[in-house]
């Protein structure tokens, strides 16, 4: 069973939601991942210093920003 406990913060990649998404990282190219959201969204607020509290309310919102529960797993592919 996978742990569902923490949350990573990522985005798609330039805004545009056909492409993957690229993810907040620590100093060691790890994906940072966070308690809860509510630690993940005090992580940005600290960070984003051209933003304000409502600004990110409204990313959040939109979808341009997401911080959700992270699952680490291997990826697998079974094309013929």
């Amino acid at each position: 069973m996978y742990d569902t406990k923490q949350y990573a913060i990522s985005r798609h990649i330039n805004g545009i939601s056909l492409n993957g998404r690229e993810y907040c990282l620590d100093g060691e190219d790890n994906i940072l991942l966070f308690d809860s959201f509510e630690s993940a969204k005090a992580y940005l607020s600290e960070f984003l210093v051209e933003s304000t509290e409502e600004d990110l309310d409204a990313d959040i919102e939109s979808g341009a920003i997401f911080i959700e529960k992270y699952i680490d797993q291997p990826i697998t592919n079974h094309l013929p």
